[in-house]
């Protein structure tokens, strides 16, 4: 049926058919949309809200495919005072058929020695369209500069794309808050060494 009515908590099954037009071949994808009709006989007069739910559906069709992905690039705020830090990696894909990439993100400090392995969740990119993931390093106290080096898999025969950034994580209002206290320290010791011979002879 085109519409229907559900009472509370019922269910109604509906067929689609898709009609999939000569030489597509490769992977497409669309929605199935529904949207709830407001009852104009009874909310003649009140404010209307029409709600919309989409279903995503994902066809490989035979034939001809070119399964390419592309990691444009791996970013990061260039400074941070505190960790975590989010990572983003943009893909494009420039075949024809929808393709799943998942990795991994090496993390290592400024001596060289690796900090975290940060797991990248594995999601599908479209044929012809852009995505960003996000993953993010989990450590919050961090210092120094750290570069992320991205390994990531895609396709059938298991590609692999990698990228790599730099980015500092530096406590900036600790560090200077920490260097105050050390010079008035220092800037008073004198008093204080009098102040103890006061005290304790």
């Amino acid at each position: 049926p085109e519409n229907c009515v559900l009472l509370s908590k019922a269910e109604q099954i509906l067929t689609a058919t898709i009609s999939v037009p000569p030489g597509a071949a490769g992977g497409r994808y669309g929605a199935l949309i529904f949207q709830i009709i407001p009852d104009t006989a009874t909310q003649a007069n009140a404010a209307k809200v029409a709600q919309e739910v989409a279903g995503l559906f994902l066809v490989k069709i035979s034939g001809p495919t070119d399964e390419k992905l592309l990691l444009e690039r791996i970013s990061a705020p260039l400074f941070s005072e505190f960790g975590p830090v989010d990572l983003k990696l943009k893909f494009v894909n420039t075949g024809n058929i929808f393709t799943k990439t998942g990795g991994v993100i090496n993390i290592t400090n400024m001596f060289g020695r690796k900090t975290a392995d940060v797991v990248v969740k594995p999601a599908n990119v479209f044929p012809g369209a852009n995505r960003v993931l996000t993953a993010t390093v989990p450590h919050k106290l961090m210092f120094g500069f750290y570069t992320a080096t991205a390994a990531m898999y895609y396709g059938t025969a298991n590609n692999v794309l990698n990228a790599t950034t730099t980015f500092l994580v530096f406590p900036a209002r600790l560090v200077a808050t920490l260097l105050v206290v050390l010079f008035l320290i220092y800037a008073t010791r004198k008093r204080l060494k009098k102040a103890g011979k006061a005290l304790f002879g």
